[in-house]
């Protein structure tokens, strides 16, 4: 399979140099997704995560009983990483550092997962598929990517945030395509949603004065605009889109 990606290696080094490994907070609008919508391990079943690194959702399914399973080529992966999952008293079994692309799987689990993963790819649909082939019978998908194609995300990425749109396809940001993959898959839906009121992160890149100021306004004022202009959760605001399927 070619791979068709926008980001490489150094990318992801560059970004999470000097990361501080720390769980997702059980207040969280992906935490409580989760755990609402993903049913306990009841047999000490395995969870895998493609991309796991830094497993900051991946201790939500050690927090759910299921072994930590993952792979990332970040090489801290099966060394300070693994140490901090152990030391969470977490479960956790085969932490690969290799390319996900190309390594030999031998092994399907309960939960495979990704998150921001697959819209770093512009044939994303056979990265989903790859996905599907390591779910075993009766198991879970899980695929959360940024909303950067809601209508007010996408336009403000444009505006103040063009770098760091540019290493995301946005046409990947679809529920309609993933659910046609899952499908021809044998997976049925289990829910879809958008999850959180309207936020805008941004990354380091260069920018005018008119970016800067703008930024800053909508940082200062992000509360006055959650609760009387971008209210609630919404396609076209809310930050983020997720989606669980069952193997049937």
């Amino acid at each position: 399979m070619a791979i068709d990606k926008l980001t490489d290696k150094k990318h992801w080094e560059d970004a999470y140099v000097d990361i501080d490994f720390a769980k997702e907070k059980k207040t969280s609008e992906v935490y409580k997704w989760i755990t609402h919508n993903l049913p306990k391990t009841i047999s000490n079943e395995s969870s895998f995560e493609v991309g796991i690194f830094p497993a900051r959702f991946s201790a939500i399914f050690g927090d759910l009983g299921y072994e930590i399973n993952g792979i990332d080529r970040i090489e801290a992966v099966g060394t300070s990483m693994k140490h901090w999952l152990e030391k969470e008293n977490y479960k956790v079994g085969d932490l690969i550092c290799d390319d996900f692309f190309t390594y030999d799987y031998n092994k399907k689990y309960k939960v495979v997962s990704s998150f921001g993963f697959i819209e770093h790819f512009k044939n994303f649909e056979e990265v989903i598929k790859i996905q599907a082939d390591l779910v075993a019978d009766n198991g879970y998908i899980i695929i959360e990517v940024p909303n950067f194609k809601g209508r007010i995300q996408n336009v403000l990425k444009k505006m103040l945030d063009k770098k760091n749109l540019d290493v995301h396809y946005v046409p990947s940001m679809n529920f309609n395509k993933w659910e046609k993959v899952l499908k021809e898959h044998q997976f049925e839906i289990v829910a879809k949603d958008y999850l959180g009121s309207f936020s805008f992160q941004t990354y380091s890149q260069k920018r005018n004065f008119f970016q800067k100021a703008l930024i800053s306004f909508i940082q200062k004022r992000r509360f006055f605009i959650k609760k009387y202009i971008l209210k609630g959760v919404s396609k076209h605001h809310s930050p983020m889109m997720i989606m669980i399927a069952k193997k049937v």
